[in-house]
């Protein structure tokens, strides 16, 4: 029954986002890939409002229940079927009744799943396509014949885009690089010397004194043909928060925005909370918060930016499990306990997969009264909590079921300001 219910919903949802799209004929900028779609997302969305009435996807509201429900402008029913019932109004009030209605839609399509994106662009006609990175062991391989096949669902992207649209693609990532080549209009975004819309000069900005000081953002350049354009921004730092911008700038470009305006309007943007966002943590710490998801691309970037970081003291990680990986679970969390115990001089690990990855760092050299595994995240925050020292700089990342952010929480300075701070702050995920 419940099942049932589920697929009636979903028609109906798609119906009246389909009939709301037909009645306004917003723009449409669709944004796939398995990391950093929703910082890009946002960081389109925050320049295109400096020129349209713009609405973006509601947090990560990208599958076949989210795309309808960002179009008809409406938050989840969950498990009530009556907020169902007043979602469904409220989309009849969208198609009866005169409203305003955006100008562009900035639009996550998700892939969990084969077939996923191709039931979205049934029905999506794309202004922009913009693909973001793949990697070479993608999130939610586990329901995939291999990591090719994710590449190429994603890749379907393109199935929607209208014949004079915009492509935008990153160009680093060696698993999508011969993905629309042959685009009526492909734009690249990256740090590649051959991308059209280019990162260079990118460095962390410090504060504090001698020997204490502590990461608070980043600046970089962004190379066009129209000009060399510095970027700052504070609370945030990362190739993710840099191929946002980048994407946000080729976007943006892309439909006659200005490049001046453009860096105006970027300089704005804070990232999404759990992206690499820096929080000030107990006894004067960092916190690298990095605890949306988790993949093997995605954690080898955080680690590589951990890496990166000076004047620190202590770097400490920690890791949850990283979900749906299938056949490849075993290799990838060992993986990541071999490239941890690099970089790291203290791991906290958490959940059953990253067992493996403590067996890894143990053999790279580490000693052992500097690994530590835990069941839960509350667990694993609460004995960090305890050992942080004046100093310490702390990652924490983990897969979106392993609740990471409970470390975050247990361990930032100021606890009252989560809800504003941190990923999963609702009340239905506050409950489970």
């Amino acid at each position: 029954m419940k099942r049932f219910f589920r697929t009636i919903v979903i028609a109906l949802l798609t119906l009246e986002a389909r009939a709301v799209l037909k009645k306004y004929k917003p723009r449409i900028v669709g944004v796939a890939g398995s990391v950093g779609k929703t910082n890009i997302k946002e960081a389109i969305a925050t320049v295109l409002e400096s020129n349209y009435r713009v609405h973006r996807s509601t947090g990560s509201y990208n599958s076949e229940f989210g795309v309808p429900l960002s179009i008809l402008q409406c938050e989840s029913g969950w498990d009530n079927p009556w907020l169902w019932m007043r979602v469904l109004l409220e989309g009849l009030g969208l198609i009866f009744f005169p409203n305003t209605y955006p100008e562009w839609l900035v639009l996550e399509l998700g892939v969990d799943h084969p077939g996923d994106m191709q039931k979205l662009i049934h029905w999506l006609t794309l202004d922009v396509a913009v693909l973001s990175r793949v990697g070479d062991l993608p999130a939610h391989v586990e329901f995939f014949d291999s990591p090719a096949k994710v590449v190429q669902e994603k890749s379907r992207i393109l199935d929607g885009l209208k014949k004079d649209g915009v492509f935008v693609r990153l160009a680093d990532d060696p698993a999508i690089s011969a993905i629309g080549e042959s685009a009526a209009n492909l734009v690249t975004f990256g740090y590649h010397r051959d991308a059209h819309v280019r990162a260079t000069h990118e460095r962390v900005q410090y504060t504090g004194g001698r020997g204490s000081k502590y990461p608070k953002g980043f600046s970089f350049k962004i190379e066009h043909t129209s000009g060399t354009y510095p970027v700052k921004l504070e609370g945030v730092f990362g190739a993710g928060a840099t191929y946002a911008c980048l994407a946000a700038f080729a976007v943006a470009n892309s439909i006659g925005i200005k490049s001046e305006s453009i860096i105006r309007h970027l300089e704005r943007f804070e990232g999404m909370p759990g992206r690499l966002r820096i929080i000030e943590g107990n006894k004067k710490s960092v916190i690298i918060d990095d605890t949306y998801n988790s993949s093997p691309a995605a954690l080898a970037l955080a680690l590589g930016h951990l890496h990166e970081l000076k004047y620190t003291k202590r770097k400490i990680a920690v890791l949850g499990d990283m979900l749906e990986l299938g056949a490849y679970t075993i290799e990838a969390h060992r993986e990541a306990g071999s490239v941890a115990a690099e970089i790291v001089d203290i791991l906290y690990l958490v959940g059953s997969r990253m067992k493996f990855a403590k067996e890894e760092a143990l053999a790279s050299g580490m000693a052992e009264d500097d690994v530590h595994w835990f069941a839960t995240a509350k667990e694993a925050g609460r004995i960090l909590e305890q050992d942080i020292v004046l100093g310490d700089v702390i990652l924490v990342k983990g897969s979106q079921g392993m609740r990471m952010e409970l470390v975050v929480e247990e361990i930032m300075a100021e606890p009252d300001r989560a809800h504003g701070l941190l990923a999963r702050q609702s009340k239905v995920w506050k409950r489970r």
